[in-house]
């Protein structure tokens, strides 16, 4: 049968405590609790600011595809080890905080549903000024992959103090976000 146990878990995060991912150790942890599928597909996003809406996006179409049944969404942010507390203009912006919820498919019709579900959805990127609110590599040794040169290098290195210019990141939001609302 299906089992109520979520069998979805994805984990929205940029500030990941393993680069490669945390959502299979966060499904595992939640499995051994009970409150989790053990096995369950779990995978991780990385889309910044937006990137607890990615997830649900993401989920909600495994889910209406039939793919899953349950889904966990976790978004998890530790910025403030990233934040240069004397730059007024970023620090102010950017801590540390998470949320989770849970998504089920329900079926056409079902009492409370409502016609519930994720009625509409619209994602966009818009990377021709990634600069505008970078967390870059520092430190590092040898030439960057070609095409590459002004993100960073593959060489090892650190990372630095998150820098923002405000003003461009504003106004991206303030004509973007109304133009995509209208769409």
């Amino acid at each position: 049968g299906v089992s109520s146990l979520p069998d979805l878990v994805v984990v929205a995060s940029t500030t990941p405590t393993d680069l490669f991912g945390d959502a299979p150790s966060i499904a595992s942890s939640l499995a051994s609790e009970g409150l989790a599928v053990a096995g369950a597909t779990a995978f991780d996003v990385r889309a910044g600011c937006n990137g607890f809406l990615v997830a649900m996006i993401t989920a909600a179409k495994f889910l209406e595809s039939g793919a899953h049944q349950k889904a966990v969404i976790i978004g998890a942010e530790a910025f403030s080890q990233w934040v240069d507390w004397a730059d007024r203009s970023t620090c102010v912006l950017f801590g540390d905080g998470a949320g989770a919820a849970v998504l089920e498919l329900a079926a056409v019709g079902s009492t409370g549903s409502g016609g519930a579900g994720l009625m509409a959805s619209c994602l966009h990127s818009a990377g021709d000024d990634c600069l505008a609110l970078p967390l870059q590599i520092t430190g590092t040794v040898g030439p960057s992959p070609r095409g590459m040169e002004r993100y960073s290098s593959s060489a090892p290195g650190a990372f630095g103090a998150m820098r923002m210019r405000g003003a461009e990141v504003f106004g991206f939001a303030v004509r973007e976000v109304p133009r995509v609302l209208r769409a």
